[in-house]
């Protein structure tokens, strides 16, 4: 076994034989290379090219008239704005045009919807899910053969056999030239947001009794008649807004309408 001394040695000789490591450079640690997948680069937006959601917006603004697709057509106009404010592209004047007229349409569905002119959304789907029945209606409108309908589907100078529903929201009806106990005088929708509120029993009540006597004023007086209010209802979880006034005759059958 070697002495100490003579071990280091032998170690320090060996080190100074070693040549020393090559310097480092600017282009980073040993062992990396330039990128296998050749340089980064940044894509710039082309600003010929117009905004898709702005585009898509427009269109369904154009079709406003069916509700959602104004819903639809504000709400990209606003999000295509706020793209366009970050990337430079053409479209702001489609995105414009998709919000003011979408815009024009839910104020026009609202001002009908608050005039009566317009059935609620809740109707629409009601009068869907419930066919019409199986009553027949002239060019007028008015019943001209016996058979059932829908409680969405009643309008003022409809004539029923009764108030018994003869299917699930189904009544019977006749032509008024028949023998009947019930005159549909008035249908209108509801003001009051919650149906079941007292302010909206007393709406019902008050607008069917002034109803009753500008439809059949000559009735109004007759003792064997009395309005009766249907309240709205709630129908699969939707508000079912549509009230509907009708003159009640429970002691007698009448034939004829009691209008005028």
């Amino acid at each position: 076994m070697a002495p100490p001394q003579r071990v280091v040695r032998l170690l320090a000789s060996i080190a100074m034989t070693q040549p020393p490591p090559p310097p480092l450079t600017g282009g980073g640690p040993p062992g990396w290379g330039p990128n296998p997948y050749g340089p980064v680069r940044t894509v710039a937006a082309d600003p010929h090219k117009r905004n898709r959601l702005a585009v898509f917006g427009f269109i369904s603004s154009l079709l406003g008239c069916f509700g959602v697709f104004a819903l639809g057509g504000l709400a990209l106009g606003i999000v295509a704005l706020n793209q366009l404010r970050r990337v430079p592209q053409r479209g702001r004047g489609l995105a414009w045009s998709a919000i003011v007229i979408s815009s024009a349409w839910l104020v026009a569905a609202v001002a009908l919807l608050s005039l009566g002119l317009l059935e609620a959304p809740s109707d629409t789907i009601d009068r869907a899910l419930n066919p019409p029945g199986t009553a027949q209606r002239d060019e007028h409108a008015e019943i001209v053969q016996s058979g059932t309908v829908a409680l969405a589907d009643l309008r003022q100078g409809d004539c029923l056999l009764s108030n018994k529903y003869v299917d699930v929201r189904m009544l019977q009806a006749v032509p008024c030239r028949e023998y009947h106990k019930i005159e549909v005088v008035a249908r209108y929708q509801l003001h009051n947001t919650d149906p079941s509120s007292a302010a909206a029993q007393q709406e019902s009540l008050e607008r069917c009794q002034g109803a009753f006597g500008v439809y059949a004023p000559r009735a109004v007086s007759d003792p064997n008649l009395t309005v009766q209010v249907l309240p709205p209802t709630t129908a699969r979880g939707r508000p079912y807004k549509s009230v509907i006034c009708w003159a009640y005759d429970e002691y007698h059958l009448r034939q004829g309408s009691i209008k005028g």
